[in-house]
């Protein structure tokens, strides 16, 4: 129960022996001051104790001859008291009763204090990171063995990446020795997988450069043989610019091989004619060659391993466009007139639409051919340099 407390008056008491006038403060109820319930005196003086006056009555236990006044407020900072509103006395366990945010109840998290008074800094904090063991020290750690913690242990590192912690030369992209009983690059291999279908395209690139491919000899009939065409002398060139290799899943591999290629050139034309004996397209004799342009060849390399020995299986296609009319450089034969359109007139009657759709298909089995090679070549060389020797 809440009481107000009235202080109604002073007495002026005259001393004569000092000359002055001193005030007497006069008490009106018993509970009047804290601590006066409870401290068995007759505060107001009206002859009655605690138990037996009124204005105590309701502040203090006389049932069980208890003396502790109800009302008396401790004074801050004692272990009764919640100074911080968390719940919380230091005697219940608040180890910092000036911080709302540190009791017995709070969630530990990392900001080096005992957010949850057990005695530990930062122990099992919400927010702590998970540290995995490095025990060869290559910066790449176990996925086995780990711990959180708010800031980095010694010993430990953030990444699980490591598939062999007794190897310092183990780790995701180290380079692998081959077949030493250490998967040095942790795909799953004791050989350079990768390395070798690198090597492997490389080589069969470097083994085509500056080859030459004869183009076979074309000619046909038209009008029931009055008209005539031949094409001679094609010879296609290659040149190997450079490839590309994508591991995929397992032991495939995507790679990409960019050669140029050529049709003749100034030195050795192809010679193309038509003779037409009665005019009914006109007659022409050329030569000519198509300058260098891109040709690409796409595909998949898939490794086989039995033990130490490794195979592959290759495909590669050709992707070409073909030639275009800024390649074409065409002129008169010896003695003869050359027409583009008599040229394009008798190959369009042959079915090949023009000159350039016949060059398509005259050297699609020589494009083929090359893939061909390049596929025995990369089988070749796997087959022999990344088996175990």
């Amino acid at each position: 129960m809440s009481r107000n407390v009235t202080i109604v008056g002073f007495a002026a008491v005259l001393l004569a022996s000092c000359g002055q006038v001193l005030e007497s403060e006069v008490i009106e109820f018993e509970g009047a001051n804290v601590g006066d319930c409870g401290d068995l005196a007759d505060n107001d003086g009206d002859g009655l104790s605690d138990c037996d006056d009124a204005d105590c009555a309701d502040s203090i236990d006389c049932d069980n001859s208890t003396t502790t006044a109800t009302t008396e407020t401790v004074p801050a900072g004692e272990p009764d008291v919640d100074d911080d509103a968390d719940g919380y006395t230091e005697s219940e366990g608040d180890c910092d009763d000036s911080n709302g945010s540190i009791n017995p109840s709070a969630t530990e998290v990392c900001n080096n204090k005992d957010d949850d008074c057990n005695g530990v800094i930062d122990d099992s904090a919400a927010d702590a990171e998970v540290w995995y063991v490095d025990d060869d020290g290559d910066n790449f750690g176990n996925a086995a063995i780990s711990l959180y913690a708010c800031t980095q242990p010694s010993g430990h590192v953030a990444n699980a990446e490591d598939c062999d912690d007794q190897h310092v030369t183990a780790y995701p992209g180290a380079i692998e020795a081959s077949w030493n009983g250490i998967d040095e690059d942790c795909d799953g291999l004791d050989f350079a997988a990768e390395a070798c279908v690198t090597a492997a395209v490389a080589d069969a690139l470097s083994y085509v450069e500056y080859w030459s491919y004869n183009v076979a000899d074309q000619s046909g009939p038209l009008y029931s043989g009055l008209v005539l065409w031949h094409m001679w002398d094609q010879i296609l060139y290659v040149d190997g610019i450079g490839s590309d290799v994508e591991m995929g899943e397992g032991l495939s591999f995507s790679t990409n091989m960019e050669t140029n290629v050529a049709l003749n050139d100034t030195a050795s034309p192809f010679s193309f004619s038509v003779q037409d004996s009665l005019g009914v397209v006109g007659s022409a004799e050329c030569i000519g060659y198509m300058n260098w342009t891109n040709l690409d060849f796409a595909g998949d390399v898939e490794l086989l391993v039995d033990g130490q020995t490794v195979t592959a299986n290759v495909d590669m296609t050709p992707v070409w466009d073909g030639f275009i009319q800024d390649d074409l450089s065409l002129a008169n034969n010896e003695g003869g007139f050359c027409n583009m359109s008599i040229v394009d007139t008798a190959l369009g009657i042959a079915g090949y639409g023009d000159l350039f759709g016949f060059f398509e298909t005259s050297t699609a089995d020589v494009t083929q051919a090359l893939a061909n090679e390049l596929e025995e070549e990369i089988a070749w060389y796997v087959n022999n340099n990344c088996s175990a020797q």
